[in-house]
């Protein structure tokens, strides 16, 4: 199968089995890498999963919830 038609989930699970097999985390291996690593991620996540949870309550919640965000440095 060419490398294009593999499923993009596909080529992650693969990855990520590589990262726990050389105990790195995205090219990282120290746990300072690995951290950074993950902020990183997580800032650029942060902006899709809060407004999925405001869709979820205008729709689902009728405006009722409420989203709370809570930084850790703090």
């Amino acid at each position: 199968m060419p490398e294009s038609a593999i499923p993009g989930y596909v080529t992650s699970l693969i990855r990520h089995f590589e990262d726990l097999r050389d105990g790195t985390h995205g090219g990282s291996a120290t746990r300072k890498d690995k951290e950074a690593h993950f902020e990183k991620a997580v800032q650029l996540l942060a902006p899709i999963a809060r407004q999925v949870l405001i869709e979820i309550n205008r729709s689902l919640l009728l405006n009722t919830g409420q989203l709370t965000e809570k930084d850790d440095d703090a």
